[in-house]
């Protein structure tokens, strides 16, 4: 649904992924260590896709780590976050292209918005105004500008 890979681990495996992302090949494109979850951007030489490696501290991170299944990808089983917990962790971001990847996710209609608001009040209830907000975003995004008429 996305066009970039967005991995997250725990802060124990945090430097042992970073190092692995650099051995397979994908150079550094920015580092956000601020707040309590850092943010590492890779990129592949040869393809140009972008890996997101969101290094996380705790919750929805923990959760989605905990309970993603196993699914292939690239033709090797990984672990995979639900569609619900991508809601969840890409509300914690204000990069434009995880905005454009909630609506993605939201208007695909293949989301549980329910269950995925139901663990966020679990979790952060005092963030549901805001996942009600970006879910309405989505769903009814705003019109865009009229087109200016051609001068002559």
């Amino acid at each position: 649904m996305t066009r970039d890979i967005d991995l997250t681990v725990t802060t124990e495996h945090g430097l042992a992924a970073i190092e692995a992302l650099k051995k397979a090949g994908f150079e550094t494109l920015s580092a956000d260590s601020e707040g309590d979850d850092p943010m590492v951007i890779f990129r592949d030489r040869k393809t140009g896709v972008e890996v997101d490696l969101l290094i996380a501290a705790g919750n929805p991170e923990a959760l989605a780590i905990e309970e993603a299944g196993r699914k292939s990808v690239f033709g090797t089983s990984a672990r995979v976050a639900t569609l619900e917990h991508l809601l969840l962790l890409y509300l914690y971001s204000n990069q434009p292209r995880h905005l454009g990847d909630f609506a993605s996710i939201v208007q695909s209609g293949r989301a549980d918005l329910v269950s995925a608001e139901r663990q966020l009040f679990e979790m952060h209830p005092e963030m549901c105004p805001a996942f009600r907000q970006r879910v309405q975003a989505a769903l009814h995004p705003a019109s865009s500008p009229p087109k200016p008429r051609h001068k002559r």
